[in-house]
């Protein structure tokens, strides 16, 4: 089961626009759920982006409870964020 609440993000742009890499952050974070992605922090905004919807999710989903969220069977991975074609994308880290 997921927790749901209403995006954020009209637009890819508006989440993801970038012009250079330290535009964007990775975060385990997902715009249009309480839950919080699993296995590592695989999603990336912009910073802008993300300071809102740090904001939006703290008050949209006070009263969801953990257990609510799935249960995720993996070992944590580790990802960098990069601006790609105008775009902030998660790339997993290779050791």
């Amino acid at each position: 089961m997921t927790v749901s609440v209403g995006k954020l993000a009209k637009t890819v742009p508006e989440a993801r626009a970038c012009t250079t890499h330290s535009d964007c952050r990775t975060t385990t974070l997902q715009d249009g759920n309480c839950c919080r992605a699993g296995c590592g922090p695989s999603n990336a905004y912009n910073a802008t982006f993300l300071s809102r919807l740090e904001a939006h999710q703290k008050e949209s989903c006070s009263g969801s409870r953990l257990g609510d969220c799935p249960a995720y069977g993996c070992a944590a991975k580790q990802y960098r964020a990069v601006c790609e074609q105008g775009l902030c994308v998660a790339k997993e880290q290779g050791f």
